[in-house]
């Protein structure tokens, strides 16, 4: 599916363009700019995104924060959130891999001494900066024999241009579609349709419900109540 057949099928479904009329190069450049802030806009929610990512990164002796997104010291695209953190630490021939708890704001200014080394962190801060967020790692790592791997959701790509082909999963293109349409409808000047709208959320409404029962993450609670110490708000397991 290219960005040229969604626009113009968006376009169709709205009234602004008839099915076999011409769609002018201005009004494709513009669709294009709206379509690509409406993904902007799902990968901000995050729960639209079909995809997590998994990624490795060195750590340095001595060095307790690194800054994270696009030209900092762990070098990607910024995430909304992470989803989990671990770390790695290479012993001889057989390294492992241990939980790294990702603590909030309130947990992470309890730490008293926050100089404390060691050869693996084992509590992780992610501030909220834009446009580099930092990882804060504590203990501070005492070797660069050790890595931290951070678990996140991958960006749904930018459509780059009108006429690349691209593969969405199931529900997404139909989705993407009638959102589309109900947001050009707006920007054209046009009523938009209450049939429009119903099914754009019904769509985005049916990716975010399979999206969260995919990546759903486990709430912590009292050991008195689980012997896990975690729930899951959709099983209903302990």
């Amino acid at each position: 599916m290219t960005a040229q057949q969604l626009i113009r099928r968006a376009l169709t479904l709205n009234n602004t363009l008839d099915e076999r009329g011409p769609l002018s190069a201005e009004l494709a450049a513009d669709s294009l700019v709206t379509l690509n802030d409406l993904i902007d806009e799902w990968n901000g929610e995050s729960i639209r995104l079909f995809s997590v990512g998994r990624q490795t990164f060195s750590l340095v002796s001595g060095q307790a924060s690194y800054t994270l997104g696009p030209g900092g010291d762990f070098d990607i695209a910024r995430p909304e959130f992470l989803y989990q953190v671990s770390a790695i630490i290479a012993s001889g021939t057989d390294p492992f891999e241990t939980p790294v708890d990702l603590v909030d704001w309130a947990k992470w200014s309890r730490i008293p001494v926050k100089t404390t080394t060691s050869e693996i962190p084992r509590r992780a801060y992610i501030t909220d900066d834009f446009p580099l967020r930092t990882v804060h790692v504590y203990p501070i790592p005492n070797t660069s024999t050790s890595s931290v791997v951070l678990v996140m959701p991958v960006d749904l790509s930018a459509f780059a241009d009108l006429t690349t082909d691209y593969t969405f999963p199931h529900g997404y293109p139909k989705a993407l579609r009638y959102n589309l349409a109900a947001e050009l409808a707006i920007e054209n000047g046009r009523p938009v349709e209450p049939r429009i709208e119903r099914i754009a959320a019904m769509t985005k409404a049916a990716i975010a419900a399979r999206n969260s029962r995919r990546h759903a993450r486990a709430l912590a609670v009292d050991p008195a109540l689980s012997p896990t110490g975690r729930f899951s708000i959709l099983t209903g397991e302990m």
